[in-house]
């Protein structure tokens, strides 16, 4: 057999071959086998035995077992020997001898932290319990003590830090959640904790939050939550923080003596003839002051002079809402009505204001004009027209009285006068229908 040879460098050995006459000899060792042919070509390329080809001791071993043809009992306690047969056989027979005393120690002290970390995370979760149940009973404080014990066995767990900020929102320490929430919302990102803790967290840390006024902070606080979690129940929170943060601002958008400097203002825009601009001057007055009657009646003059007609009737409906006996809102309503040929909700508004003062001139002068434009008689050459108009019940009346169509006749003819508002909200009525012709 050749024998294993290092080069003067000790880096090279040469593979060492059995005999041809020696290969089936029974008095050799079935271990030598192990160190020779394609096992020690294995052995001096495994990277846990290759080194040890690089080691003169080791050499000189197999140079000697291959001389005798037996393994020594010394060869085969050294741990190499054992750690080439585990390579060999596919099994770990290296025992300790990798490892020492230090590296024996740590793998030791990972395997016991290994088990103090489960045993506390058990322990944790105990205690979560223990103080969920208090906190369902409305013992904050003994709660907070069971969440406490949680989060020193555990802190990388935010649920326990969580749920103590739900005690502090109970017993109305806001300030006090809000810094755990925030506090757990740090260790949650920092361990990737789920969304839907990260969720539950802000969306705590919003409610907190809007106890204490901070309304914007509180929406953006539940905004942040609703992109952790999909919750309906924080939408229509958001949603009614929303409301609220609109009223808030518009009532204090509300100034009486802020209101009367727009009006002045307005007064004067409206003075030099600039109604566009006197409108926007009204307008803050209005949303300082919305249910002020003299500020709507006034932006409604304006849309008037500006022929804003719809707009001035808005507004006028709006102070009628207010005070329904209001005389100038009625006056300049049936001016628009008269301006829009209809008579009989121009006749209306003045009767109403007639009433009420009965010597007004400005409205007698407007009744009197709404009258003149009602020198009208029947027409009834239009079957279809005077087939529509039937369908209004209040027309129909009005054409199947013959001693009412008999006496507007008169009036047409000047043979009779009057000043009666119904008669002549016939008139108004039945002109709006397209039933009047002119009188010749």
């Amino acid at each position: 057999m050749n024998s294993i040879s290092m080069s003067e460098s000790g880096s090279e050995n040469e593979i060492p071959r059995s005999p041809q006459g020696n290969s089936g000899n029974s008095n050799d060792d079935p271990l030598l086998s192990l160190f020779q042919g394609p096992s020690l070509a294995k052995l001096m390329t495994h990277p846990k035995t290759k080194e040890y080809f690089h080691q003169e001791d080791f050499v000189q071993y197999l140079n000697a077992l291959n001389e005798t043809k037996n393994t020594s009992l010394e060869f085969m306690s050294d741990p190499r020997f054992m750690e080439c047969v585990g390579v060999l056989m596919g099994v770990d027979c290296s025992g300790p001898k990798n490892h020492t005393p230090q590296d024996q120690c740590q793998e030791d002290g990972n395997s016991d932290s290994h088990d103090e970390e489960y045993y506390n995370k058990q322990a944790a979760e105990e205690e979560k319990t223990l103080g969920n149940s208090a906190f369902g009973k409305k013992k904050w404080r003994v709660a907070m003590e069971h969440y406490d014990r949680a989060i020193n066995l555990d802190p990388s767990e935010m649920t326990y830090i969580n749920n103590k900020a739900a005690c502090f929102f109970s017993i109305g320490e806001y300030q006090r959640c809000i810094e755990l929430c925030d506090k757990a919302l740090e260790i949650g990102k920092k361990n990737m904790a789920d969304g839907k803790k990260i969720g539950r967290a802000l969306s705590r840390k919003g409610h907190a939050l809007e106890k204490l006024g901070r309304i914007d902070e509180a929406i953006d606080s539940l905004k942040l939550s609703l992109f952790e979690q999909n919750d309906d129940k924080v939408k229509f929170e958001v949603r009614d923080l929303e409301r609220k943060k609109k009223k808030t601002v518009d009532d204090n958008y509300k100034n009486p003596g802020r209101a009367e400097e727009n009006n002045l203002a307005a007064n004067e825009l409206f003075g030099e003839g600039d109604y566009e601009e006197a409108i926007k001057e009204y307008i803050e007055c209005q949303k300082r002051l919305p249910n002020d009657i003299n500020y709507l009646s006034n932006r409604a003059v304006c849309f008037i002079k500006l022929k804003q007609f719809y707009k001035a009737l808005k507004d006028l409906d709006r102070i009628l809402e207010i005070d329904h006996n209001h005389i100038q809102a009625n006056i300049q309503k049936a001016f628009i009505h008269t301006v829009f040929k209809e008579y009989g909700k121009a006749l209306e508004c003045y009767e109403k204001v007639l009433q009420i003062d009965p010597d007004n001139q400005e409205c007698k002068e407007g009744f009197k004009k709404v009258v003149r434009s009602l020198n009208f008689q029947i027409d009834c050459s239009d079957e279809d027209r005077m087939k529509r108009s039937l369908l209004d019940t209040s027309i129909k009346h009005i054409l199947c009285d013959p001693q009412l169509i008999e006496f507007l006749e008169k009036v047409n003819l000047n043979k009779e006068q009057t000043t009666n508002p119904a008669i002549l909200a016939a008139y108004a009525k039945l002109k709006e229908a397209g039933l009047l012709k002119a009188t010749p």
